[in-house]
């Protein structure tokens, strides 16, 4: 028997339309991350140049609340289950800051990330320089501790792969600037927009080893569904920031940036562009 014409014309066009949306999220789910081998670290951005004449420059931060954006500041946990930390870090803010032009784009990849029923959520945005330098010497004294054998300077340039050193910061002096002190840096992971609940990124926030690093799943091999979920998550993050004019950090997979002397460090088109537009500035 076959099915009335119109419930064969309703079937078709869900079905045209769902292959559509699947074709469309696809893009990003199946194309892979490209593999970073510039070797580039937050010792490497500060010769940027940047555009003081930008109108973006005097940008003003806002509240990513306020511009309805999801997310959690990851340092300012009063629970204690902020691994590694396992604690509320000096500095921290219950409250995430972000440039405005930042939050309006990060509202274009979640419309990217429709398709998959997913929304970004922001863990971190703007950073004080007490914050800073507490993660800084977090990070000096896990490569102290877990690389015995290397110097001063060897420690320093390890924490620099997931830290920017802050010790001699000033707000003056461009070349002293730690990214996350700009507000253009972000650091977010994806969560379901249906349960709410955080996807598997397969590594969490902030760990200091090669599972950190955006392309691990693309440099090893896939032979367990842990492994291939975590590789799709981490490349629809990656292509929906990208889409968006976002780069990416490529030693961490939740650090994107855009406007500052980190994203422009990392953006392929860099000739194009006549210099960073987001400095160093103050919590409002």
């Amino acid at each position: 028997m076959k099915p009335p014409k119109f419930l064969t014309l309703v079937l078709l066009t869900s079905f045209c339309s769902n292959l559509a949306l699947a074709s469309w999220g696809d893009n990003l789910k199946n194309t892979a991350i490209p593999i970073t081998a510039n070797g580039k670290t937050t010792n490497n951005y500060h010769i940027i140049a940047l555009d003081y004449k930008n109108p973006k420059f005097t940008e003003k931060l806002i509240n990513i609340k306020t511009a309805k954006l999801k997310g959690l500041s990851y340092y300012n946990s009063p629970t204690g289950l902020n691994f590694p930390y396992n604690q509320r870090l000096h500095g921290s803010s219950d409250d995430i800051y972000l440039r405005k032009t930042v939050t309006k784009k990060l509202k274009q990849v979640n419309e990217y990330l429709k398709p998959y029923k997913l929304n970004v959520f922001i863990l971190d945005g703007f950073r004080s320089y007490k914050l800073q330098n507490e993660l800084w010497q977090f990070f000096l004294n896990y490569a102290k501790t877990n690389h015995p054998n290397f110097s001063k300077a060897q420690c320093e340039d390890f924490a620099a792969n997931y830290c920017s050193n802050p010790q001699d910061f000033s707000i003056h002096n461009d070349l002293t600037w730690f990214t996350h002190s700009t507000g253009a840096s972000v650091d977010l992971t994806l969560q379901s927009t249906k349960t709410g609940e955080l996807a598997y990124m397969g590594g969490i926030f902030d760990d200091p080893n090669e599972i950190s690093h955006t392309c691990y799943y693309e440099n090893n091999p896939i032979n367990n569904l842990s492994s291939l979920l975590a590789q799709q998550n981490r490349r629809i993050l990656y292509n929906a920031m990208i889409k968006a004019g976002f780069t990416n950090y490529s030693f961490e997979w939740w650090h994107y940036d855009w406007g500052n002397q980190m994203w422009l460090m990392n953006l392929k088109d860099y000739a194009k562009v006549k210099g960073a537009f987001y400095g160093a500035c103050l919590k409002p």
